[in-house]
C-alpha cells in the first residue's frame, strides 16, 4: 500500500493525473482493508487523493475527502498533534480556493494556535538552529492565511495577531532562555556554552596544516554537537521560567506606544496566486506584507505586491548607495512602492518603528526620496528599527537608564591587530595558522575617535567611569570579561560579514579580506555556516593577524560569542564597524548578526552598519552623536539622527567619495553612502 501511495504521488508530479488518481485510489482500498478507516495511513491516502483533486480543480470532489482526515486525525492524534494542524491548514486551504473565506477563517486560526504550542513545548529541548528549522517547516500555514486575509476587506488586526506572534518568535525564546540562565544554579551550564562556543568560533577561522585537517574537521564536527546540546538542555532547564512569559496581542503593542510614534512591521510571505488551479506549492509568488500599527487607531494590514521588484531594486542601489543615476531611479521605485501606500496609515506621527524582513533587512529606509524633490525621508522621519516588535511591550515598560552616578562607558579602539598571541605556559603550539589573505589593517582614526567619545563623556558625567582598551590590550578576553559591567560601549575596530563580498584592506575602511575559497575555514565551509550562522559575523582584536594557540583568543568574536554574554545592563553598544548590521537572513527573524546578538545578550539598543563604513567619515559622525546624546541630552536615535543630517548638509567630502564609483553631486549635499550606514536598533528613546 505504501509502494501504491508513493508510486501515485510520482505520477502527480509527473503531471500523469489519471494513472496518479487510480493508484491513490488504490492504495486507499488497500488501507481501508488492511488497517480501517480510522487509520492515520488511511487518512494519507485520502489527503493524497483530495490533494490530486484540488491540484486538478476539482474543489468540490476534494472537500469531504479532505473534512474526512480531519475527523480521522482530530480522533486518531488529538488536537494538538502536528498532523492534525496540518490537515485543518489543508481543508482550510480549499476554502480558501473556493472563496468561502468565513469557512477557511477558523480552520486556519485553529491551525496556527496548534502550531504556536507545537513551538512553544518543543523550543524546551531544541537548539536555536533546531528552533529556525521547526519554525519554517510550518511556515505554509501562515503563508495560506495571510494569501486569504490580506485582502481589501480583511480584517488586519486579527491578520497581525498571527504574524507578531510569528516573527521573531526564536530571537523571543533565545531572551527569555537568557534571562532565565541568570539563575544561580544554571551559571555552569552558561559558562561551558560560552567555552564550547568560543573554541567552535576559534577553529572556524583557524587554518590547519595539511596533516591536521582530518582531525581539525572532526573538532569542528564535535564542537558544533556539543554546542547544540548545550543550548538544548539550556532551554530544557530554563522551561519553567519561560512558560510564565505570555503572548504579546497587538492591542497590547498599540497600547504601549506612545502617541507620536508608528510601528510599521514588514514581512516577506510566499502568496498564493489568486484563481490558480494549482495551489501544491507551485503556483505562488514572494510578496512583501507591511502592518502599520499606532495608539487609537486599528491596524492597517497592507499587500505591497511582489517582492522581486522591491529585491532588485534594493540590489541596485546597494551597488553605489545611491550615488548613480540607476540608484536614484531605484530608489524612486522603492518609495513608490514601499513608503507611498504606507503614507496615510502613518498619521502625524514623525517618529517610525520599523521591523524589516528580507531585502529590506540591508536597506536605510532613511536614505529613501523624501517628500520635496532631492530631500530623504530622515529630513521628515526618524526611523529606528526593531528586530521583533513582540518584544516592544516589555521594552517600553522596562526601567529607565540608570542615575548619572552609575554611568560607566568602555571604549574599544586603535586596535593592534599584529600583536603577539602567547599561548599559557605548558600548552603546546596548535598547529592553526591564518589566510594570508584574512588580516586587518590598523584604523588610524579610530584612536582619536574614542579620545573625542571619552571627552564627551567625561564632560557629562563627571563621576562617571572610564575604561580603554587600545593596543595590544584590546583584546577578545578584556572585551569579554568588562563588557557586562558597562553602561556604554563603543567599539571602534573591524568588522565583517563573511558571506558578502568582501575587498581588500588597500581602502581605509572598516572592513576585512575574504580568505581563497579553497583554504579549508569557516568561509569555504558551507555546512558549518548552515548550522551556526552568528559565525559568519564578527568583531576584530587585538593580535587577529596572528596564527591562534590553545587557550588564548583569536581575535575574533562573533555573534555567537557576542549571544552568549550577559549584557543586561548595558544601556547602549555602539558597532562602530563595518557591516554589523548584517547578517544570515532568516525568514521571519531578520538578520543573524551582531546586532540581534547583542540584544539577544541584553543589550537595549544598538547602533550598527549596513555596509562598509569610511574610516574617518565615521570618527566624524561619531563625534556629532555623542555631542548631541550626552551633552545636549537628545534621544539616542534623535541624536543619531541630527549626525547623519549634519554629515548630509554639511559634512566634509575631501577624500569620503565613494572609492571606485562615481563622486558626490556637487549640491553640498552629501551622498547617503557617508551618513546612512549607521541604524539604531532596539530602545529608540
Amino acid at each position: 500500500a505504501i509502494s501504491v501511495n508513493n508510486l501515485a504521488g510520482l505520477y502527480e508530479a509527473q503531471g500523469d493525473h489519471a494513472r496518479a488518481e487510480q493508484l491513490f485510489q488504490k492504495a486507499l482500498d488497500l488501507r481501508r482493508e488492511i488497517l480501517g478507516i480510522e487509520h492515520p495511513d488511511y487518512a494519507e491516502s485520502l489527503n493524497g487523493l483530495a490533494g490530486l483533486y484540488r491540484a486538478t480543480g476539482r474543489l468540490e470532489a476534494a472537500l469531504p475527502l479532505y473534512r474526512q482526515v480531519v475527523d480521522i486525525n482530530r480522533k486518531v492524534l488529538g488536537e494538538k498533534h502536528p498532523g492534525y494542524a496540518v490537515s485543518l491548514n489543508n481543508l482550510a486551504a480549499a476554502y480558501r480556493s473556493l472563496g468561502e473565506y468565513d469557512k477557511a477563517d477558523p480552520l486556519y486560526q485553529q491551525a496556527l494556535e496548534i502550531v504556536g504550542g507545537l513551538l512553544d513545548d518543543s523550543f524546551a529541548v531544541l537548539s536555536e538552529r533546531q528552533q529556525l528549522a521547526m519554525v519554517r517547516s510550518f511556515r505554509q500555514t501562515l503563508d495560506g492565511y495571510l494569501s486569504m486575509a490580506l485582502r481589501p476587506d480583511g480584517d488586519g488586526a486579527q491578520a497581525y495577531a498571527s504574524v507578531l506572534t510569528w516573527k521573531g518568535t526564536v530571537f523571543s525564546r533565545q531572551r527569555q532562555t537568557k534571562l532565565a540562565a541568570a539563575q544561580p544554579e544554571l551559571a555552569p551550564l552558561l559558562a561551558e556554552l560560552r567555552e564550547t562556543t568560543g573554541r567552535l568560533a576559534t577553529l572556524a577561522f583557524a587554518v590547519p596544516v595539511p596533516e591536521q585537517q582530518q582531525a581539525w574537521r572532526t573538532r569542528l564536527e564535535d564542537l558544533s554537537q556539543e554546542k547544540e546540546r548545550l543550548e538544548a538542555d539550556l532551554a530544557r532547564r530554563s522551561e519553567a521560567f519561560r512558560k510564565s512569559s505570555q503572548r504579546v496581542t497587538p492591542d497590547v503593542v498599540q497600547a504601549a506606544l506612545p502617541a507620536d510614534v508608528v510601528l510599521v512591521d514588514f514581512l516577506e510571505y510566499d502568496r498564493v496566486l489568486s484563481g490558480s488551479q494549482s495551489e501544491a506549492g507551485t503556483q505562488t509568488e514572494r510578496h512583501l506584507a507591511a502592518f502599520v500599527v499606532r495608539r487609537g487607531s486599528p491596524v492597517a494590514a497592507l499587500d505591497l505586491g511582489p517582492a522581486a521588484p522591491i529585491q532588485e531594486a534594493i540590489g541596485t542601489w546597494l551597488k553605489t548607495y545611491g550615488n548613480s543615476r540607476a540608484a536614484v531611479a531605484a530608489a524612486g521605485e522603492l518609495r513608490r512602492r514601499i513608503w507611498e501606500p504606507l503614507g496615510k496609515h502613518l498619521g502625524s506621527a514623525r517618529t517610525v518603528l520599523v521591523s524589516p524582513d528580507g531585502a529590506l533587512a540591508r536597506f536605510p529606509l532613511a536614505a529613501l526620496p523624501g517628500d520635496e524633490a532631492g530631500s530623504y525621508l530622515i529630513e521628515t522621519y526618524a526611523i529606528a528599527v526593531i528586530p521583533v516588535p513582540q518584544r516592544l511591550p516589555e521594552m517600553l515598560g522596562g526601567p529607565p537608564a540608570g542615575p548619572a552616578a552609575d554611568a560607566t562607558l568602555l571604549l574599544v579602539g586603535d586596535v593592534d591587530y599584529d600583536a603577539p598571541q602567547d599561548a599559557p605556559a605548558g600548552e603546546q603550539r596548535s598547529g592553526l595558522g591564518r589566510s594570508a589573505a584574512f588580516r586587518f589593517s590598523r584604523l588610524e582614526s579610530t584612536r582619536a575617535e574614542i579620545l573625542v567619545v571619552q571627552d564627551s563623556f567625561e564632560q557629562a558625567y563627571q563621576d562617571g567611569e572610564v575604561k580603554k582598551l587600545r593596543g595590544r590590550n584590546a583584546t577578545e578576553e578584556q572585551f569579554r570579561e568588562t563588557a557586562p559591567q558597562h553602561r556604554f560601549v563603543h567599539l571602534a575596530t573591524h568588522g565583517f560579514f563573511a558571506p558578502a563580498p568582501l575587498d581588500a584592506l588597500s581602502s581605509p575602511s572598516r572592513d576585512a579580506a575574504a580568505a581563497p575559497a579553497d583554504e579549508p575555514h569557516l568561509l569555504a565551509d558551507g555546512d558549518l555556516a548552515a548550522l551556526h550562522p552568528g559565525l559568519l559575523s564578527a568583531l576584530v582584536f587585538a593580535g587577529v593577524n596572528r596564527p591562534p594557540q590553545p587557550g588564548a583568543g583569536d581575535g575574533l568574536l562573533t555573534a555567537e560569542e557576542v549571544a552568549s554574554l550577559n549584557l543586561e545592563g548595558m544601556e547602549l553598544a555602539v558597532l562602530s564597524a563595518c557591516e554589523t548590521g548584517l547578517g544570515k537572513l532568516v525568514d521571519a527573524e531578520g538578520a543573524l548578526g551582531l546586532q540581534r546578538a547583542f540584544q539577544v545578550a541584553g543589550a537595549r539598543s544598538v547602533v550598527a552598519t549596513l555596509w562598509k563604513v569610511n574610516d574617518e567619515a565615521t570618527s566624524i559622525l561619531m563625534q556629532h552623536f555623542y555631542e548631541n546624546f550626552w551633552t545636549k541630552k537628545l534621544r539616542k536615535l534623535e541624536a543619531l539622527r541630527q549626525a547623519q543630517l549634519w554629515m548630509l548638509r554639511e559634512g566634509p567630502d575631501r577624500g569620503m567619495a565613494v572609492v571606485g564609483r562615481s563622486q558626490p553631486a556637487t549640491s553640498g549635499r552629501r551622498p547617503p553612502f557617508l551618513w546612512a550606514a549607521f541604524v539604531l536598533s532596539g530602545d529608540w528613546r
